[in-house]
């Protein structure tokens, strides 16, 4: 497997356990009747809401998609580089 290859399968990993986790938390919220109660650790015996996993999984999404976002168009530009000494941005970037 080539080292891009591993990094997009690790990305979407991410963004599939992102997904499942807010999926899973939003099911069980509402099984619960989109009740609170229990809602902090402490107060429910230091059992997991299901909010907790949604917070979690909504949490994993946005740098999962940004890193998938990095990997398509290649490396962002570092900071201070002006437009013309990066060009117009139709060269394929090299990855090390």
């Amino acid at each position: 497997m080539r080292r891009s290859s591993a990094r997009y399968l690790v990305r979407y990993g991410l963004l599939t356990l992102g997904t499942a986790l807010a999926t899973f938390g939003l099911i069980g919220w509402t099984d619960l009747h989109f009740d609170l109660r229990g809602f902090w650790l402490y107060d429910n015996g230091w059992q997991l809401h299901p909010v907790h996993l949604l917070i979690v999984g909504i949490g994993l999404i946005p740098p999962a998609i940004w890193e998938i976002f990095v990997l398509e168009t290649g490396r962002p530009r570092p900071q201070g580089t002006s437009d013309a000494e990066v060009g117009d941005g139709t060269a394929e970037a090299e990855w090390p």
